[in-house]
């Protein structure tokens, strides 16, 4: 139940008009959007519930973490590549990380969210 679960949220989240390929597009919007309506139309069985929830801890964790590190590390990387790069590199730089930080709060809402859905039995 919990591969049949995954594989038709996947399935979901995916769509051709909406959601063609998420790592081109990223996830945020329609992506995101995708996946909050197949869980608000689709009950979590018990035993799926229970994977959500340590997939939720694991990667709300790691996006902490991750982010706990970017700050620690951010001056000294753009003191790194300041005398490689111009000054429209940095700003690529800032953007990617402003992506990448919008890209981990969305897949943390999705997550938080799926871990507090009520679930059913089987």
């Amino acid at each position: 139940r919990t591969a049949d679960y995954f594989s038709d949220a996947f399935y979901a989240t995916h769509d051709d008009d909406t959601c063609p390929a998420v790592f081109a597009y990223g996830y945020c919007g329609d992506c995101q959007n995708n996946m909050d309506a197949y869980v608000e139309s689709n009950d979590v069985p018990c035993c799926t519930q229970d994977a959500i929830v340590n997939i939720a801890e694991s990667i709300i964790e790691k996006i902490d973490r991750y982010y706990e590190l970017f700050k620690e590390k951010e001056a000294e990387v753009i003191e790194a590549i300041s005398h490689i790069v111009d000054e429209d590199g940095i700003a690529t730089y800032n953007a990617a990380q402003t992506l990448m930080a919008q890209q981990a709060s969305c897949l943390r809402d999705t997550y938080e969210s799926l871990a507090d859905q009520e679930c059913v039995m089987a």
